[in-house]
């Protein structure tokens, strides 16, 4: 959506600098889908490593989505006097569907569960039915949000790493944290 003619005004206050023209991007979080998938090809990469197969499927609901926010923007915008927006040519696709971009977080691909039958983790992070291996990052995440990630996969790392270490020092073994931080 672009707003052309615009102009930067702060408290009521004159105008600081003039506005041609202003993009607002609406970014959603995407449904579950779970027929959205990550598996290997058949073809292999220059050493040999099986490459990904990423199936990623994006529902009615986040064109819908889309489409309420364009609506409400508009709507909202015209009710204060403001210059209506335009959809931005670049939107939508040569077949007239929205276009909804991939932007740079996957997540979810070894989902938290309390059930192996809808997650690969449990709220440990272990993998269910794998003794010792653990997984801490976005791909646990049960949805993905529209914000960057990073916060809440070190939150997970550092809760992981606090459970690891109550295992350790339940099951006897000994534990030396260094000045460094790090366990011996």
């Amino acid at each position: 959506l672009l707003a052309e003619g615009a102009l930067g005004v702060i408290g009521g206050r004159s105008p600081l600098r003039r506005v041609d023209e202003l993009t607002l991007e609406c970014m959603v979080e995407q449904c579950p889908d779970r027929d959205s998938r990550i598996t290997l090809a058949d073809s292999r990469d220059a050493l040999g490593v099986r490459r990904s197969r990423i199936d990623w499927r994006v529902s009615e609901q986040e064109a819908l989505t889309v489409q309420r926010m364009r609506e409400t923007v508009v709507a909202e915008l015209g009710r204060l006097g403001l210059p209506v927006p335009r959809l931005s040519a670049d939107v939508v696709g040569v077949d007239g569907t929205l276009w909804l971009p991939d932007v740079a977080h996957p997540s979810g691909t070894t989902r938290m569960s309390a059930s192996a039958t809808t997650g690969v983790v449990d709220t440990d992070c272990r993998v269910h039915g794998v003794e010792g291996l653990f997984i801490a990052g976005s791909s646990v995440f049960p949805t993905s949000g529209h914000a960057n990630p990073t916060q809440m996969i070190v939150a997970l790392a550092v809760r992981l790493a606090d459970h690891l270490a109550a295992r350790l020092v339940r099951s006897g073994a000994a534990v030396v944290v260094t000045p460094g931080g790090r366990s011996e």
